[in-house]
């Protein structure tokens, strides 16, 4: 028995020595170590890596458990050569690398590593060292003092865009005796100054980003950057009067609103009055500014609308307060008493609601025939009631810093009519559950794009401009004026194209523009709309058909245009739209409640580009496609 045991105790002392043998053999020296900076302006460091080892540490390996390797860095201030010693900065239980930050700029440094797994060390790796450079600084400097009198101004708040990539570096700001200094890396930089109670401006006295005067700064330079800043004005307030009555010159208690817009596009800040008995109202409004009157009528039986009877946000009329505006009356028509209407919600991606204009844009045959506004509230609901049944395209403006957009069923973004979804409308139904999702807009450069949108040599107002990326993202966007001129700022620098787009015409297209800094980011791009052909429908029997047909078109091929012809069975509501082969809708030819008959429709391409086409007939619940061709 005695001698059993002695068997076991030399038999446990042989494995544990067999296993520390082993252990041993398995701490190996770390390899292909590296050592490279990582800093930017505010801090640097060193970067130290090397090669994971395959090593079965942190299991049970027969022998007990294996801890995973610690792996000591050793460090030392100078070159492998110098003089000096190295000491542990740190010991990593981690493999492939660690950050060290307490160095240096100007200074080199040298590391190896040394791997450790129980009590017993790898040999040491190979040294690496690493010099932490010097940034290569310049100095903008200078002087802000005010305009009147020449005294210094403390508290100037100086932000500097640099001109490669427009990112703001951390803010400054002058101090008691109106003086500035920032260091700053070798480029070219543009100042922006402001301070309460003076007008804003870009160094080189300009408002806009496009003329500001570029500061170019290499090493060690110290550019002397002085300026001034002019008193600011309070602007004078204006008043905005008028009435609100119906057809007969009955006042109307009414909710009535001025937005103030930003470019003649964006909804800037909304104020409202209530009319009194007798139907008037009056607001104050700042001298200079760019605004859009909107009455709604408490009383639901009566239409709302813009200032000269306009229907939506787009086609509105802009008036500049330049002086007291009286007479901005409006004479409210009744609704079409009918139980129908349209309803539903604006939302953000996270399912926020958002303040929006919302408009209802009738369209038959290829026109538009009415259209109807609404203003969607706080939790983003909106409502139609009382419309004329037909087919509408729905197209929302939303008021805070949102993109338009044209409804789709799929909740997509759709910025051309011809790719929007229609909301068909009856006499006795609220189609509801029409909710819009709604994307943000960039509008973050400094470049601005302006110019014209005509048709035929006519101005046209309220199309929607849109500047777009080259991968088709929205970044900016504008609603011409009653002259056709629309502009936008704040567009980033880079390639862009300019889009226009309004109900009845096709899509304009500028080529691709490259927009650049200083002088450069103020690009005009003029488009010219084309009127989409709208469709003359002939009803060539009223006897009752046999049976519902879609006649192939003639001729087939055909160039510009071409005849349709169907029979209908029994009374309903048609549609015959022209789609192109991905399924995209070109344009509605029949929009309408039809008798029974037959019927005919001239199609005109002549907006449109070769290739084939589907055309579908709708009555009711049955429906008919077929292709046709266009050869030009």
């Amino acid at each position: 028995m005695k001698n059993n045991f002695k068997l076991l105790i030399i038999f446990i002392s042989l494995s544990l020595l067999t296993g520390n043998s082993l252990l041993s053999a398995q701490v190996t020296t770390p390899q292909n170590v590296k050592a490279t900076v990582q800093s930017n302006l505010q801090v640097a460091g060193i970067l130290i890596t090397w090669d994971k080892q395959s090593m079965m540490s942190g299991h049970h390996m027969g022998y007990g458990y294996v801890p995973p390797p610690r792996y000591d860095i050793y460090k030392k201030t100078g070159a492998p050569e110098d003089t000096g010693s190295y000491s542990i900065v740190l010991g990593w239980y981690a493999w492939g690398g660690v950050l060290d930050v307490q160095v240096e700029r100007g200074k080199t440094y040298s590391y190896y590593i040394v791997a450790v797994q129980g009590d017993t060390s790898s040999a040491a790796s190979s040294v690496v060292s690493v010099t932490v450079p010097l940034l290569v600084m310049g100095t903008i400097s200078g002087t802000v003092t005010s305009d009147a009198d020449n005294s210094a101004l403390k508290g100037v708040r100086i932000q500097v865009v640099s001109s490669a990539s427009c990112y703001r570096n951390p803010d400054v700001y002058t101090d008691s005796l109106g003086n500035f200094s920032i260091k700053l890396l070798a480029g070219d930089y543009y100042l922006y100054l402001s301070k309460i109670g003076y007008f804003s401006e870009y160094y080189g006295n300009t408002k806009y980003f496009r003329d500001a005067a570029k500061i170019t700064l290499a090493g060690n330079d110290v550019v002397t950057a002085n300026t001034g800043l002019a008193s600011f004005v309070l602007p004078t307030t204006k008043t905005v009067s008028g009435n609100v009555t119906d057809e007969t010159g009955t006042p109307v208690r009414a909710n009535v609103s001025i937005y103030k817009l930003r470019n003649n596009t964006y909804h800037w800040s909304r104020s409202s009055s209530f009319t009194d008995s007798l139907g008037n109202y009056s607001f104050k409004a700042l001298s200079g500014d760019t605004i859009v009157v909107y009455a709604a009528p408490l009383n639901k039986l009566y239409l709302p609308q813009f200032f000269e009877g306009k229907s939506t946000y787009a086609e509105a009329t802009r008036l500049v307060v330049s002086g007291d505006l009286a007479n901005i009356n409006f004479t409210l028509a009744l609704k079409s008493v009918l139980p129908n209407g349209i309803s539903g919600l604006v939302l953000d991606t996270a399912m926020v609601g958002v303040p929006a204009h919302v408009s209802a844009i009738a369209i038959s045959n290829g026109r538009v025939k009415k259209q109807y506004a609404a203003v969607a509230d706080s939790l983003g609901k909106y409502s139609f009631g009382n419309i004329a049944p037909g087919s509408y395209l729905l197209r929302v403006y939303p008021m805070n810093g949102y993109a338009p957009t044209y409804y789709r069923y799929d909740g997509l973004q759709s910025l051309d009519w011809k790719t929007a979804d229609t909301v068909v409308v009856d006499s006795f139904s609220v189609v509801s559950n029409i909710d819009f999702i709604v994307v943000p807009r960039s509008d973050s450069g400094f470049a601005s794009v302006h110019g014209t949108v005509k048709s035929n040599n006519h101005s046209v107002s309220g199309a929607s401009v849109y500047a777009m990326d080259e991968n088709g993202k929205l970044i900016s966007y504008a609603i011409s004026d009653a002259n056709g001129i629309y502009k936008m700022t704040d567009v980033s620098i880079g390639k862009v194209r300019i889009v226009s787009d309004m109900a009845e015409y096709n899509s304009a297209t500028s080529p691709l523009i490259t927009l650049g800094s200083g002088s450069a980011s103020s690009t005009v791009s003029n488009l010219e709309l084309v009127q989409t052909p709208a469709a003359i429908v002939y009803q060539t029997s009223s006897s009752a058909p046999t049976s519902f047909i879609l006649e192939q078109n003639y001729p087939n091929p055909f160039n510009p245009s071409t005849l349709i012809k169907y029979s209908i069975t029994e009374n309903a509501f048609v549609n015959l739209k022209v789609f192109d082969e991905l399924g995209r809708e070109v344009t509605t030819l029949v929009n309408a409640a039809q008798s029974l008959g037959s019927y005919e429709v001239k199609f005109n391409a002549a907006g449109l580009s070769s290739g084939v086409y589907l055309y579908r007939l709708q009555a009711g619940d049955q429906v008919i496609t077929r292709k046709l061709m266009l050869m030009k």
